[in-house]
């Protein structure tokens, strides 16, 4: 029988991988999810191209390849707490350095021709198709972890909403 899985957006730019965030594991005090009800926390893999079981430190700085970690471990932590009968798939994609406005050079606008939006688009639905398991996918939370530029210039700024 096909299950319900929770599904965790987290998306963003180099916060999102929080590189001062570095060791292996959940940190001390935080509950390892997928103790109970034989449920775990899984990533998906972008250079793999499949769900892993996931391990703060090893396989949480996607697509990069560092042992940094982000906010999606304190996610996954808060929402195993809220739906334990659920597993809880992760797709984050993080791009560090890139604007939110369209520009001449690789951005996270969808009005960009290509780029790191259209390439979230691919590992999106990759990571649905992979999910053979679950009867159904609904996005329930979706996190945007932006960077501390993109706003601190009107011009950027203003750009954003066009």
């Amino acid at each position: 029988m096909k299950s319900i899985a929770n599904f965790i957006l987290v998306l963003g730019q180099s916060n999102a991988m929080t590189y001062t965030t570095i060791g292996v594991g959940y940190p001390g005090g935080w509950t390892q999810p997928g103790l109970g009800g034989g449920f775990s926390d899984v990533i998906w893999n972008v250079a793999a191209q499949t769900w892993q079981a996931y391990t703060p430190g090893t396989n949480s700085d996607q697509p990069g390849g560092s042992s940094a970690w982000g906010p999606e471990a304190r996610i996954a932590v808060r929402k195993r707490a809220l739906v334990p009968q659920r597993a809880t798939y992760i797709l984050k994609y993080a791009a560090g350095g890139l604007g939110l406005a369209k520009s001449a050079n690789t951005d996270w606008s969808p009005y960009s021709d290509n780029e790191t939006w259209m390439a979230f688009g691919a590992q999106l639905e990759a990571s649905i198709a992979g999910l053979a398991s679950v009867r159904s996918v609904v996005i329930d939370e979706c996190y945007w972890i932006g960077n501390e530029t993109d706003t601190l210039v009107e011009a950027d700024a203003v750009a954003i909403m066009r």
